[in-house]
């Protein structure tokens, strides 16, 4: 009897695109909830290709219960995580304590570092920008004189004071905020005082840029990025600005040089080795610092423009030198590029980009996170839609609760449409289905293993880690379950003749739980999958028999649910073949 062996590691492989614009879930080749991993052994030179079930996101901090997230950041020199919850106008916070509101939602970080203090730099929704200094929470109360103008004076002391900071007193108005921070004892405030006295002030540590030439206008709006000690942002107007040296929040109009290669409005910048990098709707232009005494400090490389655009900032995601994008339709499909060496290359396979081009068509929003977890670098791209039912639909066309239900990728979306999840060193894509991981951020200092997420998904409030150093491993979302799923392409072993299937063997490590087997001997019809058994995953040999007959292709399909983790390479399929 023939024993065929079929490998559990492949490329994701779904067909074509249905009349309602959306991919063929169902069909072909998946990965659900994988990962993998290849062993080279360096004396006989052979490979062994692992598929293993992804890790799983414990509580790090309940930061605003009922909230969403709009973004985080892992800083270096305050070593603490800064995020943003709240849906109309975030609340900022350092680990879990309120650092104070921005209008408009949080939609960029990005940290920077002048001399010994550190900023987290923040862009809003309404086009405002942010920032919040390291030195800034130290103090929050002071003593000071006001003197019905804008002066404030006596203070003692102004360190933590920025410009921007809202400012509290008996008898300063509401709303006020410090204009500028003038010596070690005064500051001007945006409105004046309505009487003079001597009194307790206090003040937020969040400050907004106030500087009339920092331009908000726009509807896809950048982050910043920083190079020789300028903080860089673009803006749809075409152009690319920067404040004065050492400062976040010091502007003049003639700082800014236009990224005008070509007629197409900029979305995103980033900084690629010693270039700042502008994205545009349609394609990219590079800047190198020049150092100019007068208008902006950069130039222009010409010889590096790229006709390649990206959709908006966060569609962009940074990881150690390289950049992922996924590029705008202006030549029809969405791709995801990865910008090396001031090169780009194609990462997407046909399916991935048939997918994104769906998604887009479609209004959904796509965010990009770059992680090294386990050895391998990742790129996680979370397709959410726009509107949604709040429901799931199964394969039988029965609704189930979203929140009640373990989460198997549905074929109907509500708010989480995909995750598409590119492993950049094995060049292999998988999806998963953590709505719980939009904002995905490595821990950058010291050399603890560990990312942290938050989510634009779930109202929980949480900040979620993986820490292997600190956790045990877990297989489930925030004590959710979620089932590893992998479904193979359709196989006849080279013969229209029936098959007999003796029994199916998985080739794997010892675990724990059970794997249900189902097959498809109708082209992946969704109402045609049949369950054949289980496999314990704790028995030495795992094996299943009596699967069935089948003439043409067969397709199978096996799911683990349980808080255990899965290493396997394949499975033995032993068949009979028969006479017709």
């Amino acid at each position: 009897m023939p024993v065929e062996r079929i490998p559990l590691v492949g490329v994701a492989n779904q067909r074509s695109i249905d009349g309602q614009n959306s991919i063929v879930l169902g069909k072909d080749q998946r990965f659900l909830n994988c990962k993998f991993d290849a062993v080279k052994n360096p004396i006989t030179g052979k490979t062994t290709f692992y598929v293993e079930k992804r890790d799983g996101w414990q509580i790090q901090s309940l930061v605003s219960a009922g909230d969403i997230s709009t973004g985080n950041i892992k800083t270096d020199i305050l070593n603490s995580v800064v995020s943003a919850f709240g849906t109309t106008n975030s609340t900022i916070y350092d680990n879990q304590t309120s650092v104070g509101a921005i209008t408009g939602v949080a939609i960029h970080f990005y940290e920077t570092q002048l001399g010994a203090i550190g900023y987290v730099m923040i862009r809003s929704s309404d086009g405002t920008g942010w920032y919040y200094a390291s030195d800034s929470k130290a103090t929050l109360a002071y003593t000071g004189t006001t003197h019905t103008n804008t002066m404030l004076d006596s203070l003692g002391s102004t360190a933590g004071m920025y410009s921007g900071q809202l400012v509290s007193k008996a008898d300063i108005p509401a709303n006020t905020r410090i204009l500028s921070v003038d010596s070690s004892t005064s500051v001007t405030l945006t409105q004046a005082a309505t009487g003079s006295s001597t009194s307790a002030v206090t003040k937020t540590p969040i400050a907004k840029i106030l500087d009339a030439d920092f331009i908000t206008t726009g509807t896809n709006l950048s982050s910043f990025a920083a190079m020789n000690g300028y903080l860089f942002n673009c803006n749809e107007d075409g152009y690319v600005y920067q404040p004065s040296i050492n400062t976040v929040h010091t502007y003049a109009s003639s700082d800014k040089i236009q990224a005008g290669i070509s007629p197409d409005f900029p979305v995103g910048i980033a900084r690629h080795k010693n270039s700042i990098v502008c994205f545009k709707r349609g394609s990219t232009e590079f800047f190198s610092y020049a150092g100019n005494p007068t208008g902006s400090v950069l130039n222009q490389a010409d010889n590096l423009y790229k006709r390649i655009g990206a959709q908006n900032q966060r569609s962009i995601a940074q990881l150690r030198d390289d950049i992922f994008v996924v590029s705008s339709s202006r030549d029809g499909d969405l791709t995801v590029e990865k910008l090396s060496n001031f090169a780009y290359s194609t990462i997407s396979t046909p399916a991935i980009s048939k997918i994104l081009g769906t998604a887009n068509a479609t209004g959904n929003a796509i965010y990009a996170s770059a992680f090294t977890l386990g050895g391998y670098s990742y790129l996680s791209l979370q397709v959410i839609s726009s509107t949604g039912s709040g429901f799931l639909i199964k394969e039988d066309g029965s609704y189930i609760l979203q929140e009640t239900n373990d989460k198997i990728l549905p074929d109907v979306f509500a708010a989480l449409a995909r995750q598409l999840v590119y492993n950049i060193d094995l060049n292999l894509w998988s999806e998963w289905d953590s709505s719980l991981m939009t904002f995905v951020k490595g821990i950058g200092s010291g050399s603890v293993n560990q990312i942290i997420a938050s989510s634009l998904l779930s109202t929980s409030g949480k900040v979620y880690q993986i820490n292997p150093s600190s956790d045990t491993e877990v297989y489930t979302d925030d004590g959710t379950a979620y089932s590893m799923r992998i479904q193979t392409s359709a196989f006849d072993f080279g013969t229209d003749k029936r098959k007999f299937v003796n029994s199916l063997t998985w080739v794997g490590d010892e675990s724990a739980g059970t794997l249900t087997v189902e097959t498809n001997d109708n082209d992946f019809d969704s109402s045609s999958w049949v369950t054949r058994g289980t496999i314990d995953l704790s028995s030495k040999t795992k094996r299943l028999s009596g699967v069935g007959s089948h003439k043409g292709k067969r397709a199978y399909r096996f799911t683990h649910s349980d808080n255990y983790p899965v290493r396997a390479e394949a499975v033995d399929i032993d068949y009979t073949i028969g006479l017709i």
